[in-house]
Parts: C-alpha cells; structure tokens; sequence
C-alpha cells in the first residue's frame, strides 16, 4: 500500500452556502472551487485519485474541465447517510493500495500543502486513524451568576479552548469500509497557521486581504562593529508596512540583533552565514531588503536568478549593482555606479518617535547638551568624551544627556562614573532619545542615523566618526550645521570637542550660524516615498 499516495475528496455543496455563488465567486482572482481543485492537484500526482462531490452543474462542469473525477447529485447533502450510501457505492474499487484520505473544505482557501503535508507527518507519528486540526483561542468564560464588583471589573478567566476546524479532515482510507458508528483513535492537531474560514462576507474580506499579501525578508546586521543602525532603520519600515507579511533573518554571529528582536513580534530567523541565502529562497520571498552593509554577488544573484527581487540599504559592494534598488541615504555622492541607486539625505527617513518631536527654537544659552553615540559606541566614546567636557559643564551648570545603546558595554562602569553628579543624565533607553534631544541645545554624537535626527530638530553638533565608513558621510559639515572633527583619535579628539564646545558655549552667533542652516531640513515625510518605492517592486504592485 502505498502511504505517499492520497485520496482526495471536495464536497462543494451550493445549497449549504455563506452567501450566493460563493463557490464560483473569484478570490483575489481565482474562485473557492478552483483554488481546492489546485490544492488537490499539488497533493497527488495521480488526478484519478481526486473526487468531487456537488449538486450544481456550474460546480460539475468546472470540475469536467479540470479533468477530475465529480459526482453531481441535485439533492446531495454532506452527511453520514449520503456517505454510506452513496459516497461508499461511488468509491468502490477505487480506493485499492491508497493508505490516507483528505476531505478538503473550499471555505478553507488559507489551506495549504504545506499544513496538509506537515498534518500527514503527524498523523504517520502518532499511529492513530484520522487527524482533526483544531485551532487554538484564549477566551474569557462568561456566566450570568452574581459577582463582586472586583471580579466583575478585574478577574481575569480567561481559558484556552481548542477550537475545531472544518478546514480538512485527514484519516486512513480504510475508515471509509468500517461501519461509521465504530470508535477510531482521533489526533488533536493544532494549528499554528492562520487557517481562516469563510462563514460572511467579512471572512472573504478577510482573506482577500491574507492572500494578496507578500512575503518580505528584511536580512539584517548588529552588533559591536557594526552598531545597531541597521536593525533600527529595518524595524522603523517594518512597523508601517501592515498589508503585507513580515519575516527577519540575521546570521548566528549578529547576537545584538537577534536579542534585541526577540522583544518584538516579527518571525525571526537565524541561520549560519554560509547557509542564510539557501534558508531565505526555502522561505519563499518576494522580496528580500539586504541591511548588512555591503553584499556580496551570492548575497544577490542566487535570489534573483530565481524572480526575488532584492532591495538594500547602505551597500557599496558588488552585490548593489544587481540589486533591484539600493537606498544610500548616508551617502551625499556616488559611491557605485548603477542606476538603481539612490543617493543622498533626500531618503532618509526617521523612525517613528520623531515623527511628534518638537523643534527647536533657538536659545541664547545652553542649558543641556546631548552625548549619543550609537546603539554599540564600540569606542566608548561615552565615557571619554563625557570625562573630557565634565569640568567646563560644571563650571557653566549645563546639564550632560547620555544617551547608550543596549549593544553598550562599559555602561555599568559609566554608570557608577556619573551616578553622584546631578548634572548628569545616563540613559540606556533608545525608545526615548528624541524627548532628551528636545531639552539639549547642542549634541556631541557620532557619524550616523543620529545625526538626521538632530537636523530635524534643529540641534547642532560636534561629529566624531568612529571607522572610515562613518567619515564618508558628507552630510557632517558646516554648511549642514555640524562640525565634523574628524575620525577618532585618542588624545586629539576630546581636546577638538572640547575646543569646539567652548565655541559653542561662548560665541552665541558661531551656535546661531549652525542653527540655521538646519532649518531646512525636514525628515518626516521620507518615509512614505522610500516604502512606495520598494513596494512597487513587489509583484503586481507596479
């Protein structure tokens, strides 16, 4: 016998319907009906073994033209004696050497192969006779007996209930010659899928919308070298794209990344290096956005041999130029050339805190300054810019933000630097670094995504690069409002900041220059342009 082989069985009742000709009616193209007859053809190589069972003629013919086998019966209804009597009679020497029958429902159109296949494995493991999915629900049990007013506002009983579904039924082909009466070992299958099915108007809408969605991989880096940027800006597009599934991927050494993931709630995968691109193509993409620096050609063209389309971010490599579009808003010039690259501030967008942040006004004095460098400061430039400027912030009583990341290593020992000074404020805590820029009148920071920010909100900066990438960032200049110093060099470095802070502090007019030449930049409005672009890369969205 074999146990490869599947019978397959459609009952496609038109009488017992959620609404008129909602079998025949198109979902996102294609009708109920048709979309079980494709989910049949995927399950057996053989089409003899489908079978569909209906009592309309438009179902019939459908079924005629897609060469499977169907019985039309006017009075057909889906019950135990239309099956012994007729169901039984129909399949009578057609069932020989084929272990496991499906029932399939057309009000399941979220049903896969994949779920039919994984459900097919679990009933092989479980040795028992037929397989049930089930749905699992947290509900509260509601009763009209008498309660406190305590229990009435504020207990809390909720329960998980399994919740059967109609979606499939699975079950060893010889059940079908058994009296229907006899008892037969049943799994319990729980569904982690999003199984939807059709009972209104408001299921099909439902759907509709479910299987119009794409899948995108967002593959991204963090850690110590590379900062916490790319996770960041991959998080801020993510959050605004609602019609539309979401999966993340990073490699096993990217630990900061994965960590920092594991508190939202998008799928994540994490695979090794060398196997990332074979994982992401069995994930079945349509579109993949490379946030890793600069790609590799078998980061891309693997993808794109087989219709993926790929997008990035930051990516000066070899794998740009065969990508479908590459976002290099760091970057004021061309870096690669390739006409699928964009370039310059013009495309970068903020995350979704700045949106409401206040600008600011300009003041004659400074009362509060910002130190922020990056989700890692692989530098500790925290600590030794903080300790370079304390003594001249004393002297003129302006209070010190700082501003780390959770890839942050030396915060403790910072933490016990600053804890007596009451001019000092150590935060860890990104989700709130644009209420402390609204407080600060200057920033010290480093060559990156902050930098953006602080032009929007009008604050000057002094700009240490931490790494070669970050000091080919031309946006830090004077004629943005900032005044870079440079890459970092110890023992150099703090003495410019220092230098240029006393400016800052002292010449109002050197501030008030700087000032305002950042008014005319405005980032809030960004992100729409860029998610229209890489959208409009997904099929059928051109």
């Amino acid at each position: 016998m074999d146990s490869d082989q599947i019978l397959v069985l459609i009952p496609a009742i038109k009488k017992v319907v959620a609404f008129q000709d909602d079998l025949v009616k198109r979902l996102n193209g294609i009708s109920l009906i048709q979309r079980s007859i494709n989910l049949a053809n995927m399950l057996t190589n053989d089409k003899s073994t489908i079978y569909l069972f209906t009592d309309s003629e438009e179902i019939s013919l459908i079924a005629d033209r897609n060469g499977i086998n169907n019985l039309l019966e006017p009075k057909l209804l889906w019950n135990e004696d239309f099956f012994s009597t007729v169901v039984k009679k129909y399949l009578t020497g057609k069932t020989k050497n084929i272990y496991y029958t499906i029932i399939i429902s057309p009000y399941a159109p979220l049903l896969t192969e994949e779920i039919i296949n994984e459900a097919k494995l679990a009933l092989e493991n479980s040795k028992k006779d037929m397989l049930k999915p089930v749905t699992m629900i947290k509900r509260e049990v509601y009763s009209d007996n008498e309660k406190s007013i305590h229990d009435a506002l504020f207990k809390n009983n909720v329960v998980q209930h399994a919740v059967a579904s109609n979606a499939f039924s699975l079950f060893k082909t010889e059940l079908l010659n058994i009296n229907y009466s006899n008892q037969v070992s049943t799994l319990s299958w729980p569904i982690e899928h999003d199984l939807l099915e059709i009972y209104s108007f408001q299921d099909w809408w439902v759907c509709e919308k479910i299987l119009k969605r794409k899948r995108i991989i967002f593959r991204v880096i963090g850690n110590i070298d590379d900062g916490m940027g790319h996770l960041y800006r991959a998080l801020a597009l993510a959050h605004d794209i609602t019609e539309h599934e979401i999966l993340f991927i990073c490699d096993s050494d990217n630990e900061v990344a994965v960590n920092q993931l594991a508190g939202y709630d998008y799928w994540l995968g994490v695979y090794e290096k060398n196997k990332i691109v074979e994982n992401i193509i069995k994930l079945k993409p349509d579109l993949v956005i490379n946030d890793i620096l600069s790609t590799k050609l078998e980061d891309v063209i693997p993808l794109k041999d087989i219709g993926i389309k790929v997008a990035g971010f930051e990516d000066l490599g070899p794998g740009a130029v065969y990508s479908d579009l590459i976002i290099n808003e760091l970057y004021e010039n061309n870096q690669v050339d390739g006409g699928n690259i964009l370039w310059g501030h013009h495309y970068f967008f903020l995350r979704d805190e700045f949106h409401d942040a206040v600008k600011h006004r300009f003041k004659n004095d400074i009362d509060e300054i910002l130190l922020a460098f990056g989700g890692t400061d692989q530098l500790n430039l925290s600590s030794i810019i903080f300790h370079s400027i304390r003594d001249v912030c004393k002297q003129k009583k302006i209070k010190i933000n700082i501003v780390t990341g959770p890839g942050y290593k030396n915060f403790k020992k910072l933490e016990s630097a600053v804890k007596s000074d009451s001019l000092v404020l150590l935060t860890r805590s990104t989700g709130v670094i644009s209420s402390i820029m609204e407080k600060s009148q200057v920033a010290i920071t480093s060559n990156g995504r902050t930098l953006y920010e602080l032009a929007h909100l009008n604050i000057p900066a002094i700009v240490i690069s931490q790494h070669k990438r970050e000091d080919s960032h031309e946006f830090a200049c004077k004629e943005n409002g900032f005044i870079p110093i440079g890459i970092f060099k110890e023992g150099e470095s703090e003495e410019k900041v220092l230098e240029e802070l006393t400016l800052l502090i002292e010449k109002k007019e050197y501030r008030k220059n700087l000032f305002e030449k950042l008014l005319k930049f405005e980032f809030h409005k960004t992100k729409k342009n860029v998610l229209k672009k890489l959208i409009e890369l997904l099929p059928n969205e051109q």
